[in-house]
């Protein structure tokens, strides 16, 4: 089951810094650079489910190729996903970026999900990667 998750936030945008309105800072070179000259940051989150996570693998224990095609088809659904919601962000807005693009390090997932208000149907494991495996978190820079 697809669901989703945003908020929006005041931030201050320095060299190497992005502080949320709610005290969290993230340090990041290359995102602060993405985000510079904007006021707000919407954080967004999204998930397909465990689902498909579970079809996923049972594909792969009876045809590799049909997996390899689901899995396919889920990252198409989940970047269409992300599409609507960034779309559906009031004002004017600037690519999404995620964590692992540039310098913004997977650690800060769990911040992303408190961010974004996610609500325990997204989880970080030990290594930062999100469960389900086809959920994404990203900044949304707003003017």
């Amino acid at each position: 089951m697809i669901k989703t998750a945003y908020r929006i936030y005041s931030i201050e945008v320095e060299e190497g810094h992005i502080k949320f309105s709610n005290g969290i800072v993230f340090n990041s070179i290359t995102t602060s650079k993405h985000l510079k000259g904007c006021k707000r940051c919407a954080v967004i989150a999204a998930t397909l489910g465990p689902e498909v996570d579970m079809q996923i693998r049972a594909a792969q224990t009876l045809d590799l190729a049909a997996a390899l095609e689901l899995d396919k088809a889920a990252n198409i659904k989940i970047e269409r996903v992300m599409d609507e919601l960034q779309q559906s962000l009031p004002g004017k807005k600037i690519r999404r970026y995620s964590p692992g693009f540039g310098d913004l390090g997977l650690e800060v997932q769990k911040d992303m999900l408190t961010l974004a208000g996610v609500k325990g149907f997204i989880s970080v494991s030990g290594s930062f990667m999100l469960e389900p495996q086809k959920s994404v978190t990203a900044l949304v820079g707003l003017y």
